[in-house]
């Protein structure tokens, strides 16, 4: 219903600035997305805490159960940004750079006298 409701009042930006994120509708539901679903609503149903009340727990009743549920929330951030730096690592390093470029026609000799190539 929100992205409706978006969708018929027009281009609107949230008020801390950016855009609105609105879901693919191209895009199928995939593996990862149930995966990701399944893993969301276990931890979930384990702690018994929804994720964004959870920091308000932290202050409201500190106790080491809650430190247990923010360590566990802080640990799957960090694994998943990992696993999106090990996905990112070789599609950058397939993909040519500028400097490579420059440095692959230098060796070739394509480069034309006077051009500067700058590595």
């Amino acid at each position: 219903p929100f992205w409706q409701y978006l969708e018929r009042r027009g281009p609107a930006s949230p008020l801390l600035g950016g855009a609105f994120g609105a879901p693919c509708r191209t895009k199928p539901v995939d593996r990862e997305l149930v995966l990701g679903a399944t893993l969301f609503g276990i931890g979930w149903g384990v702690c018994g805490v929804c994720p964004g009340p959870v920091w308000v727990l932290v202050g409201a009743v500190p106790s080491a159960e809650v430190a247990v549920v923010v360590a566990g929330l802080l640990a799957g951030m960090g694994i998943w940004r990992l696993r999106q730096r090990c996905l990112a690592e070789p599609a950058a390093a397939a993909a040519p750079t500028e400097a490579s470029k420059d440095l692959q026609a230098a060796e070739v000799g394509d480069i034309n006298e006077g051009e500067k190539v700058i590595v």
